[in-house]
Parts: C-alpha cells; structure tokens; sequence
C-alpha cells in the first residue's frame, strides 16, 4: 500500500527537495538509506544519496479531497519537506506530477506526530495572475484575519511556479486555533479565484 505522495519537487544543485504526504497511517522519523533509496527510485531519480534532512512535519489540505469530515486530520494532511543531496553528476529531469511511494520510514517511532504549521497552497489560474494573487492574499490575510491573527500566517511564494503558500503557525495556542485560521485563509483563496486543491490530472 502506498505510503506518501511526493510533490513540489525541484532541482537545487545536486540536490532535490521535495514534500512527502502522509496518505496512510505511516509517518516520518530523520529517514533511512532505504526509504531515501526508494523514494528517489520511485520519483525516478538515481537512487543514491549522499545525504539527506527532513523538516518537523506541517499539515496541508492541497491533497485532500474531502472537505465534509470535522475532524481536522481528514482534511490537513502531514507533510515534510525533504531535502536529498545526489549522488550523481548526471543531468536529472524531475517528473511534473504527483507520484505516490511505497517507501517506508524504520526510523518513525511510531508516535503521532503534531504539525508545527498549517500550510494552505493556493494555486493561480495562470502564472501571469501569480504575483498578483500574492499581493492579493497578503492584503486579503490582514483584512480577514486581523492584526492579531495575521502575525501568525505569512504569505510566501512557493518553490513551484504558480502556488503560493500561507504558512499560518499556533504558537502557544491551541492546534484548533490555527485550523480555524487556515480554514478562513483557505476561504479567502478561492474568493481571489485560487485553487487549494489539487487540480485533477
């Protein structure tokens, strides 16, 4: 059974980063040669790494598909930004979709983990309404949310062309606190005629 999506990725140097979705009950730990074998097989890459890291988990909803359950694990799904030093010299070309993996992690210790972030992506219409969808949301983020609220959700340019991500983090507060946030972010998004959803196909 498949283990993680593998998205977002793109070339830096030697090295691919890319985010991993939990889409089963399997988490990551600081990973193994193994799973980054399999993952950089799966996602068609050389599988041999010179090293790796993997971030402190964020919850995304960019991936999921059911927006009618109230709890709130349906809906934000784990993810990890993965970091993998290559070790080839070789050109590389990274595939333009999603890809799902049946790496395992041995190193996850098997506790559930909390997210440090809710991430909300919100995909332009096209890359010529990207920038001005940011300026958008910034503006919208602090209207919406308040001043209190909005120090907590910063609008950045993601790493692919076209998405932007609103990274909304509780600090002291309650979990809940921020998906209620991120839900009100998400909202705002698909008024400005954004997608956080992944489109089909």
């Amino acid at each position: 059974m498949e283990t993680y999506s593998l998205w977002n990725g793109v070339l830096d140097d030697k090295a691919v980063l890319l985010y991993a979705t939990a889409i089963n009950v399997q988490e990551l730990g600081a990973g193994t040669a193994k799973f980054i074998e399999t993952v950089l097989s799966d996602y068609g890459l050389p599988d041999e790494a010179s090293d790796w890291s993997i971030s402190e988990p964020f919850a995304t909803s960019y991936l999921c598909q059911d927006d009618e359950s109230t709890e709130w694990r349906d809906r934000w799904w784990l993810t990890w930004d993965i970091r993998i030093e290559l070790a080839t010299n070789e050109p590389v070309h990274l595939p333009d979709r999603l890809v799902d993996t049946f790496a395992y992690d041995d190193s996850w210790s098997g506790e559930e983990a909390s997210p440090e972030a809710l991430v909300v992506i919100a995909e332009a219409p096209d890359s010529a309404r990207a920038k001005e969808l940011k300026a958008d949301l910034t503006a919208g983020v602090a209207k919406k949310l308040g001043a209190r609220r909005a120090r907590r959700a910063q609008v950045a340019n993601s790493r692919s062309p076209g998405l932007i991500e609103v990274r909304v983090e509780p600090g002291r507060r309650p979990i809940s606190d921020a998906v209620a946030t991120a839900d009100l972010v998400e909202q705002l998004a698909r008024s400005l005629g954004a997608d956080t959803r992944l489109r089909p196909g």
